[in-house]
């Protein structure tokens, strides 16, 4: 097991960190030295069980909604429920990449 500091919780200023687990600890140590890696890149997801199709509800209603007209806020609404939710709803955001 190893830990790894990905930063401070915005509200209280606690420490957030993640645990990292495997069999070996070989399997650890390339696991967390890809997880810095990551970091650094800027392409790290922190492990949640939060899905794609949860994080849209909420980036369209937290994100979208305040700062976009109503008829903009519809047409991504739609793109959303007819494109992209269909087909990608259920992955996990931690296992979403760029590629």
């Amino acid at each position: 097991m190893a830990r790894m500091t990905i930063g401070r919780d915005p509200v209280t200023g606690k420490l957030k960190r993640v645990c990292i687990y495997g069999k070996t600890r070989q399997e650890v140590a390339h696991q967390l030295a890809q997880d810095l890696s990551d970091m650094h890149r800027g392409s790290f997801v922190a492990p949640h069980k939060r899905t794609l199709g949860e994080w849209l509800d909420a980036w369209l209603r937290d994100y979208k909604k305040p700062g976009v007209g109503p008829v903009t806020y519809d047409s991504y609404e739609i793109i959303v429920r007819h494109h992209l939710k269909p087909a990608l709803r259920h992955i996990p955001l931690k296992d979403l990449r760029p590629d």
